[in-house]
């Protein structure tokens, strides 16, 4: 397992940086969770083990590259380790990268070409993984979905979901499970 976990985390993959490097990241998450499915009920560790290597993936101080990995591996597990890992940090990745892009269109460069497509492979990451937490599904994770109502419109981590909302809009529309008046648009 070591090895898969190094292919989904690791800063580079191959010297040409043009490869796609993000599918295989992908695909090792998938096999990293079957593994966890297939071995979790004999090594009962497992499954913490695999998640904590994942969470410290998505650290502030971590790569692009790296943090895509994390994200893409914590949402293969499901939505209580989305709203348990990266609920409490998405505010602040999304706003970060959104700075940090805002940044890089000043300057044409091949670095900020690749700096942007980093940026933009995190940002799809992240949103598939506030997905996984909002329809509150996912093959091995179960859960209840964050959205559930309460008394403070907060998942079970303190999230604010009217923060979540804030900060991203309309790009969490599509990731409800929910019929919405504007799923039911034809346009």
């Amino acid at each position: 397992l070591p090895a898969i976990v190094t292919m989904i985390v690791a800063k580079d993959l191959a010297s040409n940086k043009m490869g796609n490097h993000w599918a295989l990241r992908i695909e090792a998450a998938f096999t990293l969770w079957k593994a966890c499915e297939q071995f979790g009920p004999k090594y009962p560790a497992l499954r913490a083990t695999v998640l904590k290597n994942l969470y410290e993936a998505i650290g502030e101080d971590k790569p692009l590259t790296t943090v895509f990995g994390g994200l893409v591996g914590i949402s293969m597990f499901g939505a209580r380790p989305v709203d348990a890992f990266v609920l409490p940090s998405a505010k602040t990745m999304w706003e970060k990268w959104s700075i940090s892009d805002q940044n890089t269109n000043s300057s044409s460069t091949t670095t900020t070409t690749t700096t942007k497509e980093d940026i933009f492979q995190c940002q799809q990451a992240l949103l598939d993984a506030l997905g996984v937490s909002l329809r509150g599904q996912r093959g091995g994770g179960g859960g209840g979905s964050p959205t559930s109502p309460n008394d403070n419109n907060t998942n079970n981590n303190g999230v604010s979901m009217t923060e979540l909302s804030e900060t991203f809009g309309e790009r969490l529309v599509p990731l409800h499970n929910e019929c919405t008046d504007y799923r039911l648009c034809f346009i």
